[in-house]
């Protein structure tokens, strides 16, 4: 009951920050040295700490609005490494290969999701999938790449063995007359088995830019309930027409309790779309903690 209740003021805590946000006077004009935490660089200073400070949400706009006209936004952007930072030899071999939706993104060997093997095949223990860190959380999320039609039962094995409850989907199925992502899931009200789980699809909410469902996936004797988050309206290679809607969808996700279990959170090659996510999350998870509000 005591971890419950944690629990809950955590969110609480979260939501608040979204909203001091979400609610900030347009006519604030704070200046950049007021924005940041006391420990926090400003902008103006010429070194390498200057990429690493420490902004309140509520002041957050302002914040990138001066760093975009300093050069400053461009200047952490570079300091992103690029393409391949370590091995990824397990799912560059043959008997892998086809698992991989991009041949330029395969899931890194130190922090791959490794699946309980399958009798008689040597290689079913992978999948396109890597644990992320949270916010002084490790494992705290799984980033993946969008299905296959080859990889739906393992994507299933990984949400079973994982204890997974939330699912966040920020493809769509197609996009630009191209194939993004399998449907993984049957249609309202009907079950469908994917290897050994059995999925119904429960219910759904369809709004302009989300659908919300709710999966009920039984194994066995057991059933769990899955929340999937869909993002609709975020095109690949581009942004969110309204930022508010991405407000709302990560709102939907701090209030969704995430179980035991990682948060799985996909696009189609599970790097820029859901490294996004990811990072909005864990920002405001920090903010709650460390009252950078």
């Amino acid at each position: 009951m005591a971890v419950s209740q944690n629990n809950e003021n955590h969110k609480e805590e979260i939501k608040s920050a979204i909203l001091n946000f979400e609610q900030r006077p347009a006519s604030d004009t704070q200046s950049l040295s007021q924005a940041t935490t006391p420990e926090a660089i400003s902008i103006n200073d010429e070194n390498k700490e200057e990429t690493s400070s420490l902004v309140k949400v509520k002041n957050f706009e302002d914040y990138v609005r001066q760093a975009i006209q300093s050069g400053l936004l461009d200047k952490q952007y570079q300091t992103f490494p690029r393409g391949q930072t370590r091995s990824w030899d397990y799912g560059k071999l043959p008997q892998n290969k086809s698992k991989n939706r991009y041949g330029n993104l395969i899931a890194y060997d130190d922090t791959r999701v490794i699946l309980k093997k399958l009798p008689n095949d040597a290689h079913s223990d992978y999948i396109n999938a890597n644990y992320i860190t949270g916010y002084k959380k490790e494992k705290c999320y799984i980033a993946t790449q969008g299905p296959k039609p080859n990889t739906v039962i393992d994507f299933w094995r990984m949400i079973w063995q994982e204890n997974v409850l939330i699912i966040c989907m920020l493809t769509n199925v197609t996009e630009n007359g191209k194939i993004k992502c399998e449907q993984y899931w049957p249609d309202i009200g009907k079950k469908k088995k994917y290897g050994d789980v059995v999925v119904l699809n429960a219910k759904h909410n369809v709004f302009a830019d989300y659908c919300f469902r709710t999966f009920n996936i039984t194994c066995g004797e057991e059933t769990r309930k899955i929340e999937h988050l869909h993002y609709t309206a975020w095109p690949d290679h581009g942004v969110p027409l309204y930022t508010h809607s991405i407000v709302i969808y990560l709102k939907k996700l701090l209030a969704t309790p995430p179980g035991n279990g990682p948060v799985v959170v996909h696009c189609s090659a599970g790097v820029g779309r859901s490294g996004t996510i990811i990072l909005c999350d864990i920002c405001l998870h920090r903010a709650a903690a460390e009252g950078v509000k």
